[in-house]
Protein backbone atom coordinates (compact mmCIF):
# COMPACT_ATOMS: atom_id res chain seq x y z
CA UNK A 1 0.00 0.00 0.00
CA UNK A 2 3.08 2.59 0.59
CA UNK A 3 4.35 1.60 -2.84
CA UNK A 4 1.07 2.40 -4.53
CA UNK A 5 0.86 5.50 -2.67
CA UNK A 6 3.99 6.49 -3.86
CA UNK A 7 3.27 6.21 -7.34
CA UNK A 8 0.09 7.65 -7.36
CA UNK A 9 1.45 10.36 -5.64
CA UNK A 10 4.38 10.63 -8.09
CA UNK A 11 1.34 11.17 -10.46
CA UNK A 12 -0.23 13.58 -9.68
CA UNK A 13 2.21 15.77 -8.32
CA UNK A 14 3.67 15.85 -11.69
CA UNK A 15 0.33 16.31 -13.35
CA UNK A 16 -0.01 19.31 -11.05
CA UNK A 17 3.13 20.51 -12.34
CA UNK A 18 1.43 21.13 -15.94
CA UNK A 19 -1.51 22.26 -14.31
CA UNK A 20 -3.28 24.83 -16.58
CA UNK A 21 -1.40 24.19 -19.63
CA UNK A 22 -2.99 24.20 -22.89
CA UNK A 23 -2.87 20.25 -23.35
CA UNK A 24 -5.17 20.01 -20.49
CA UNK A 25 -7.52 22.70 -20.67
CA UNK A 26 -8.04 21.30 -24.49
CA UNK A 27 -8.64 17.76 -22.88
CA UNK A 28 -11.29 19.15 -20.88
CA UNK A 29 -13.19 20.95 -23.50
CA UNK A 30 -13.10 18.17 -25.53
CA UNK A 31 -14.86 15.81 -22.57
CA UNK A 32 -17.10 18.81 -22.29
CA UNK A 33 -18.06 18.62 -25.84
CA UNK A 34 -19.34 15.04 -25.74
CA UNK A 35 -22.97 15.12 -26.09
CA UNK A 36 -23.80 13.13 -23.15
CA UNK A 37 -23.27 16.70 -21.18
CA UNK A 38 -24.75 19.14 -23.03
CA UNK A 39 -27.72 19.56 -20.33
CA UNK A 40 -24.18 20.08 -17.48
CA UNK A 41 -23.80 24.10 -17.36
CA UNK A 42 -19.81 23.76 -16.80
CA UNK A 43 -16.88 25.88 -18.09
CA UNK A 44 -13.52 24.68 -18.59
CA UNK A 45 -11.72 27.24 -15.74
CA UNK A 46 -15.02 25.17 -13.00
CA UNK A 47 -13.78 21.77 -14.23
CA UNK A 48 -10.14 22.40 -13.88
CA UNK A 49 -10.39 24.03 -10.77
CA UNK A 50 -12.31 21.13 -9.17
CA UNK A 51 -9.80 18.57 -10.66
CA UNK A 52 -7.18 20.45 -9.06
CA UNK A 53 -8.75 20.49 -5.48
CA UNK A 54 -9.26 16.80 -5.74
CA UNK A 55 -5.91 16.50 -6.92
CA UNK A 56 -4.58 18.32 -3.58
CA UNK A 57 -7.07 16.04 -2.00
CA UNK A 58 -5.56 12.91 -3.58
CA UNK A 59 -1.55 14.19 -2.83
CA UNK A 60 -2.74 14.24 1.18
CA UNK A 61 -4.49 10.93 1.33
CA UNK A 62 -1.29 9.55 -0.10
CA UNK A 63 1.45 11.38 1.85
CA UNK A 64 -1.18 9.75 4.91
CA UNK A 65 -1.35 5.93 3.21
CA UNK A 66 2.97 5.76 3.02
CA UNK A 67 3.36 7.76 6.69
CA UNK A 68 0.75 4.86 7.96
CA UNK A 69 2.68 2.05 5.94
CA UNK A 70 5.79 3.28 7.59
CA UNK A 71 4.29 2.88 10.85
CA UNK A 72 2.74 0.00 10.63
CA UNK A 73 5.78 -1.49 9.34
CA UNK A 74 7.03 -1.01 12.26
CA UNK A 75 4.41 -2.62 14.24
CA UNK A 76 2.35 0.45 15.33
CA UNK A 77 -1.43 -0.95 15.63
CA UNK A 78 -3.16 2.29 15.22
CA UNK A 79 -1.38 2.89 11.64
CA UNK A 80 -2.54 -0.59 10.69
CA UNK A 81 -6.70 -0.18 11.28
CA UNK A 82 -5.42 3.57 9.14
CA UNK A 83 -4.10 1.52 6.41
CA UNK A 84 -6.87 -0.65 6.20
CA UNK A 85 -9.20 2.20 6.09
CA UNK A 86 -6.82 3.40 3.45
CA UNK A 87 -7.18 0.12 1.36
CA UNK A 88 -10.86 0.89 1.64
CA UNK A 89 -10.76 4.22 0.40
CA UNK A 90 -8.52 3.02 -2.36
CA UNK A 91 -10.51 0.34 -3.73
CA UNK A 92 -13.46 2.50 -4.01
CA UNK A 93 -11.22 5.35 -5.79
CA UNK A 94 -10.07 2.60 -8.43
CA UNK A 95 -13.07 1.52 -8.85
CA UNK A 96 -15.19 4.81 -9.09
CA UNK A 97 -12.13 6.70 -11.26
CA UNK A 98 -10.27 3.82 -13.40
CA UNK A 99 -12.73 1.66 -14.54
CA UNK A 100 -11.80 -1.24 -15.98
CA UNK A 101 -7.83 0.32 -15.77
CA UNK A 102 -8.52 0.48 -11.67
CA UNK A 103 -9.19 -3.22 -11.16
CA UNK A 104 -5.58 -4.07 -10.50
CA UNK A 105 -4.54 -1.33 -8.12
CA UNK A 106 -8.13 -2.02 -6.21
CA UNK A 107 -7.41 -5.93 -6.57
CA UNK A 108 -3.84 -4.72 -4.56
CA UNK A 109 -5.81 -2.44 -2.31
CA UNK A 110 -8.00 -5.76 -0.75
CA UNK A 111 -5.07 -7.91 -0.97
CA UNK A 112 -3.19 -5.49 1.31
CA UNK A 113 -5.47 -5.36 3.66
CA UNK A 114 -6.17 -9.46 3.88
CA UNK A 115 -2.14 -9.16 4.59
CA UNK A 116 -2.45 -7.10 7.37
CA UNK A 117 -5.21 -8.95 8.83
CA UNK A 118 -4.14 -12.40 8.36
CA UNK A 119 -3.28 -15.00 10.95
CA UNK A 120 1.05 -14.37 10.41
CA UNK A 121 0.14 -10.66 10.42
CA UNK A 122 -2.04 -10.77 13.41
CA UNK A 123 0.75 -12.96 15.69
CA UNK A 124 3.64 -10.47 14.50
CA UNK A 125 1.80 -7.28 15.45
CA UNK A 126 1.17 -8.54 18.90
CA UNK A 127 4.61 -9.77 19.41
CA UNK A 128 6.18 -6.53 18.28
CA UNK A 129 2.95 -4.28 20.85
CA UNK A 130 4.25 -7.24 23.71
CA UNK A 131 0.79 -8.96 23.74
CA UNK A 132 1.18 -12.98 24.73
CA UNK A 133 -0.94 -15.24 22.70
CA UNK A 134 -1.95 -18.81 23.72
CA UNK A 135 -0.49 -21.44 21.75
CA UNK A 136 -2.39 -24.31 21.28
CA UNK A 137 0.02 -26.97 20.00
CA UNK A 138 -1.15 -29.25 17.31
CA UNK A 139 -2.27 -32.72 17.49
CA UNK A 140 -0.09 -34.23 14.80
CA UNK A 141 -1.83 -36.73 12.47
CA UNK A 142 -0.28 -39.10 10.52
CA UNK A 143 -2.45 -40.34 7.25
CA UNK A 144 -2.69 -43.99 6.48
CA UNK A 145 -0.78 -44.96 3.41
CA UNK A 146 -1.33 -47.96 1.52
CA UNK A 147 1.83 -49.80 0.32
CA UNK A 148 3.90 -48.19 -2.26
CA UNK A 149 1.73 -44.61 -1.72
CA UNK A 150 3.78 -41.47 -2.75
CA UNK A 151 3.86 -39.16 0.38
CA UNK A 152 1.82 -36.64 0.36
CA UNK A 153 2.65 -32.59 -1.34
CA UNK A 154 2.93 -30.27 1.46
CA UNK A 155 0.60 -27.59 1.30
CA UNK A 156 2.09 -24.55 -0.65
CA UNK A 157 2.85 -21.19 1.38
CA UNK A 158 0.48 -18.57 1.88
CA UNK A 159 2.63 -16.03 0.52
CA UNK A 160 3.09 -18.24 -2.79
CA UNK A 161 -0.23 -18.43 -3.49
CA UNK A 162 -1.19 -14.64 -3.17
CA UNK A 163 1.73 -14.05 -5.55
CA UNK A 164 0.30 -16.34 -8.11
CA UNK A 165 -3.24 -14.98 -8.10
CA UNK A 166 -1.78 -11.34 -8.53
CA UNK A 167 0.10 -12.47 -11.33
CA UNK A 168 -2.70 -14.21 -12.85
CA UNK A 169 -4.88 -11.22 -12.58
CA UNK A 170 -2.81 -8.11 -13.72
CA UNK A 171 -1.47 -10.74 -16.56
CA UNK A 172 -5.21 -11.35 -17.60
CA UNK A 173 -5.74 -7.90 -17.78
CA UNK A 174 -2.82 -6.83 -20.50
CA UNK A 175 -3.50 -9.64 -22.31
CA UNK A 176 -7.43 -8.45 -22.32
CA UNK A 177 -5.95 -4.70 -23.34
CA UNK A 178 -3.38 -5.50 -25.53
CA UNK A 179 -6.29 -7.84 -27.86
CA UNK A 180 -8.48 -4.92 -27.58
CA UNK A 181 -5.65 -2.76 -28.84
CA UNK A 182 -4.82 -5.05 -32.43
CA UNK A 183 -8.71 -5.97 -32.72
CA UNK A 184 -8.87 -1.74 -32.92
CA UNK A 185 -5.75 -2.18 -35.22
CA UNK A 186 -6.75 -4.93 -37.24
CA UNK A 187 -10.69 -3.73 -37.75
CA UNK A 188 -10.38 0.24 -37.87
CA UNK A 189 -7.06 1.36 -38.23
CA UNK A 190 -7.50 4.40 -40.47
CA UNK A 191 -10.39 6.01 -37.78
CA UNK A 192 -8.14 5.41 -34.94
CA UNK A 193 -5.25 7.58 -36.80
CA UNK A 194 -8.14 9.82 -38.01
CA UNK A 195 -8.89 10.52 -34.27
CA UNK A 196 -5.81 11.21 -32.78
CA UNK A 197 -4.78 13.65 -35.89
CA UNK A 198 -6.92 16.56 -34.26
CA UNK A 199 -7.20 17.87 -30.59
CA UNK A 200 -4.91 17.81 -27.45
CA UNK A 201 -3.62 14.06 -28.51
CA UNK A 202 -2.32 15.54 -32.36
CA UNK A 203 -1.01 18.71 -30.27
CA UNK A 204 0.99 16.52 -27.83
CA UNK A 205 2.19 14.12 -30.66
CA UNK A 206 3.38 16.95 -32.54
CA UNK A 207 5.79 17.99 -29.55
CA UNK A 208 7.36 15.25 -29.96
CA UNK A 209 7.49 14.86 -33.59
CA UNK A 210 5.63 12.02 -33.88
CA UNK A 211 3.49 11.16 -36.97
CA UNK A 212 -0.07 9.45 -35.55
CA UNK A 213 -0.17 6.57 -38.28
CA UNK A 214 3.30 5.96 -36.69
CA UNK A 215 2.61 5.95 -33.08
CA UNK A 216 -0.52 3.70 -33.93
CA UNK A 217 1.84 1.26 -35.47
CA UNK A 218 4.76 1.77 -32.46
CA UNK A 219 1.73 0.85 -30.01
CA UNK A 220 0.67 -2.14 -32.08
CA UNK A 221 4.20 -3.35 -31.84
CA UNK A 222 4.52 -2.32 -27.79
CA UNK A 223 0.92 -4.56 -27.37
CA UNK A 224 1.97 -7.67 -29.18
CA UNK A 225 5.02 -7.56 -27.14
CA UNK A 226 3.29 -7.19 -24.15
CA UNK A 227 0.67 -9.71 -24.67
CA UNK A 228 3.40 -12.51 -25.28
CA UNK A 229 4.95 -11.87 -22.12
CA UNK A 230 1.42 -11.59 -20.66
CA UNK A 231 0.18 -15.42 -22.13
CA UNK A 232 3.22 -16.57 -20.67
CA UNK A 233 3.48 -14.87 -17.27
CA UNK A 234 -0.45 -15.77 -17.12
CA UNK A 235 0.69 -19.74 -17.79
CA UNK A 236 3.79 -19.50 -15.47
CA UNK A 237 1.72 -18.24 -12.57
CA UNK A 238 -1.51 -20.87 -13.23
CA UNK A 239 1.62 -23.79 -13.49
CA UNK A 240 2.76 -22.34 -10.05
CA UNK A 241 -0.23 -22.48 -8.26
CA UNK A 242 -0.31 -26.28 -9.26
CA UNK A 243 2.99 -26.75 -7.78
CA UNK A 244 4.83 -27.22 -11.37
CA UNK A 245 8.27 -27.08 -10.35
CA UNK A 246 10.53 -24.46 -11.79
CA UNK A 247 7.16 -22.21 -12.31
CA UNK A 248 8.17 -20.13 -9.70
CA UNK A 249 11.35 -19.01 -11.41
CA UNK A 250 9.80 -18.48 -14.73
CA UNK A 251 7.04 -16.07 -12.54
CA UNK A 252 9.58 -14.30 -10.94
CA UNK A 253 11.94 -13.89 -14.15
CA UNK A 254 8.69 -12.44 -16.08
CA UNK A 255 7.51 -9.76 -12.87
CA UNK A 256 11.10 -8.73 -13.08
CA UNK A 257 10.76 -8.00 -16.74
CA UNK A 258 7.42 -6.04 -16.25
CA UNK A 259 8.59 -3.85 -14.00
CA UNK A 260 10.53 -1.80 -16.55
CA UNK A 261 8.34 -2.36 -19.12
CA UNK A 262 5.23 -1.08 -17.43
CA UNK A 263 7.27 1.59 -15.83
CA UNK A 264 6.99 3.10 -19.26
CA UNK A 265 4.10 3.62 -19.05
CA UNK A 266 3.86 7.59 -16.90
CA UNK A 267 0.79 7.01 -14.71
CA UNK A 268 -1.13 4.26 -16.32
CA UNK A 269 1.37 1.55 -15.90
CA UNK A 270 2.71 2.13 -12.84
CA UNK A 271 -0.12 0.22 -11.07
CA UNK A 272 1.27 -3.04 -12.98
CA UNK A 273 4.82 -1.99 -11.47
CA UNK A 274 3.43 -1.82 -8.10
CA UNK A 275 1.97 -5.38 -8.94
CA UNK A 276 5.28 -7.00 -10.23
CA UNK A 277 7.14 -5.56 -7.18
CA UNK A 278 4.20 -6.91 -5.19
CA UNK A 279 4.85 -10.79 -6.99
CA UNK A 280 8.33 -10.23 -6.74
CA UNK A 281 8.33 -9.44 -3.02
CA UNK A 282 6.11 -12.47 -1.97
CA UNK A 283 7.79 -14.96 -4.22
CA UNK A 284 11.38 -14.02 -2.67
CA UNK A 285 10.24 -14.31 0.98
CA UNK A 286 11.69 -17.28 2.47
CA UNK A 287 9.15 -20.43 2.69
CA UNK A 288 9.16 -23.59 4.56
CA UNK A 289 8.70 -25.77 1.86
CA UNK A 290 10.13 -25.60 -1.92
CA UNK A 291 7.88 -24.64 -4.11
Amino acid sequence: MGLTSLIVFGSVTSALSNWGSIELQDAVRDALDDPALDGIDLTVPQVVEWLRRAAYAVVVLTIAGVVFAVFAARGHRSSRVSLTVMCGLAFVGFIGVGGLAGMLPAVLAVVCAMQLWSPESRAWFDAKNGVARAVVAPVPVTPVAGPGAAPADPPQPKSVRIAGLVALIASWLVLMFSAYYALIYVTARDSYVDSLSKGSTKKMLDEYGIAPADFVTWMFIFFVVCGVLALLACTAAALMLRGVPHARTATIVLAAVSVPVSFMFVGVGWPWTAAAVFVLVQLRRKQPHGV
